[in-house]
C-alpha cells in the first residue's frame, strides 16, 4: 500500500525571488560591515583655541622681554659713552645693581638696565666697564653686554620654546580635525554607518563656532 504524502504547509513554500533580495541585502550588509573602521575621535574646537591662544600669549611675553633690551643696545652701541663704573649696592629683592660712575655732567648713580630680566653677577666694590646713553644716564649697560648681549637666556628661551610648541601643537590639531571631517563627510556621501556621526559632528562644529 502506497504511503501517503504529507502536505506541506504553505509558509514552508519560498519565494525564490525573495530569498534572492534577503541573500543580497544581507551580503551588501556585510560588505559595508567590513569595510567600515571607526573614525578617529575629532579633535575639539575649544582646544586647539586655547593653544593658540596661550601660544600667541607666550610670543608676546618674549617680544615684551627682547624688544626694550634690544633697543637699549642699539641706542648704546651708536651713541653710547665708555665710563668705568663702581658697584656700590647689589640686592636681590627686587633684583638691583646700583653703579657709579662720572659722565660728562657729574656723577651719577643709578641701576644697571636690565636685558630680558637678567643683570650680571657682580659684587659690592667691584669695578666694571659700562657703557651709557648721554641724554639718559640711566640707560646704562655692562660694555661686555652691549657687545655681546645675553641673547640666550632662561626667560628669553623658555617663552620662545613654550610658544613654539604650543602654537605647533594648535596647528597639528587643526590639520587633524580637518582631516577627521573631510573622512565624515565621504563617510556620509557613501551611506555608511558613520553618516549620522558626521552629521552630528558638524553640528557640534557649527554651535561651537557660533559661540
Amino acid at each position: 500500500m502506497a504511503k501517503k504524502q504529507r502536505k506541506r504547509s504553505p509558509s514552508s513554500f519560498r519565494n525564490p525571488q525573495s530569498s534572492a533580495r534577503a541573500a543580497a541585502a544581507k551580503e551588501a550588509a556585510r560588505t559595508v560591515a567590513e569595510g567600515w573602521h571607526p573614525r578617529p575621535p575629532l579633535p575639539q574646537l575649544r582646544l586647539v583655541l586655547t593653544l593658540a591662544g596661550l601660544g600667541i600669549l607666550c610670543v608676546g611675553i618674549f617680544l615684551a622681554l627682547w624688544l626694550p633690551s634690544k633697543g637699549v643696545v642699539d641706542d648704546l652701541r651708536s651713541r653710547g659713552v665708555t665710563a668705568t663704573a663702581a658697584v656700590t649696592k647689589v640686592d636681590d629683592k627686587p633684583e638691583t645693581v646700583e653703579v657709579r660712575f662720572r659722565s660728562s655732567d657729574g656723577t651719577v648713580t643709578t641701576n644697571l638696565h636690565d636685558y630680558a630680566g637678567m643683570r650680571p653677577e657682580v659684587q659690592v666694590g667691584q669695578t666694571l666697564t659700562v657703557r651709557y646713553d648721554p641724554q639718559d644716564p640711566s640707560r646704562v649697560l655692562t660694555q661686555s653686554w652691549v657687545n655681546s648681549p645675553p641673547i640666550v637666556n632662561l626667560p628669553m628661551f623658555g617663552t620662545a620654546a613654550l610658544a613654539l610648541l604650543l602654537l605647533a601643537a594648535a596647528a597639528f590639531l587643526t590639520l587633524r580635525r580637518h582631516q577627521v571631517l573631510s573622512l565624515a563627510k565621504v563617510s556620509a556621501q557613501d551611506g555608511s554607518p558613520s553618516s549620522s556621526l558626521a552629521a552630528e559632528e558638524n553640528g557640534k562644529t557649527t554651535r561651537l563656532s557660533k559661540e
